[in-house]
């Protein structure tokens, strides 16, 4: 059983924190877009459990458990098994057929980088903007995130999805007005800008 420590930082601008990762050494290791699919079985799944996740690339895809959020005040920890799986789509509809059903999802771009035993990744997100998250070991990560230059007080142990609920939360006068129902998606960004 396999715990994942990570811990985000909001980014003001990336081109900053490129030029730092490439002056600490880091291996930049790619870019792609991610969907990621969250799905739950009669709602009991996530309060009791954790939560299944199907995450879909331009190439391949991922089926993650994550287990219950460990207390912890800086970092989020949490059991997490992935194994990556040929055809995402047929096991969504796997899914469906065994009485899950897709209770969330969201849209990202990330650029992945290694440093030591540490995943860095940064990600673009409708709505939210800039997120540098920082996986590994809590000392290793403390390293980087000396290397780096940030400042632990404007970390965040929350979720994606829980910093796109508070964004929807502030902006659901503008979601009214505009007759939209709130989508962590980039095509819904677009029309949300417009």
């Amino acid at each position: 059983m396999a715990n994942e420590t990570e811990i985000k930082f909001r980014l003001r601008n990336p081109d900053d924190l490129r030029a730092k990762l490439q002056e600490i050494g880091t291996e930049f290791a790619g870019k792609q877009h991610e969907l990621d699919l969250f799905f739950d079985c009669e709602n009991t799944m996530r309060k009791k459990l954790g939560m299944i996740r199907i995450r879909k690339t331009r190439d391949k895809g991922f089926l993650t458990f994550k287990g219950p959020t460990q207390k912890d005040s800086q970092f989020k920890i949490r059991e997490e098994i992935e194994v990556e799986v040929n055809d995402p789509d047929k096991l969504i509809e796997i899914f469906s057929r065994m009485g899950y059903r897709q209770i969330g999802g969201k849209e990202k771009e990330r650029e992945v980088y290694h440093f030591k035993n540490i995943h860095i990744l940064l990600d673009r997100l409708p709505f939210i903007g800039y997120y540098l998250e920082l996986e590994g070991e809590k000392e290793e990560i403390m390293e980087a995130v000396t290397m780096l230059g940030l400042d632990m007080k404007d970390s965040t142990p929350r979720s994606y999805s829980d910093l796109f609920s508070l964004y929807c939360q502030l902006h659901k006068e503008q979601f009214v007005k505009k007759g939209m129902e709130p989508s962590f998606t980039f095509q819904a960004e677009a029309v949300f800008k417009a």
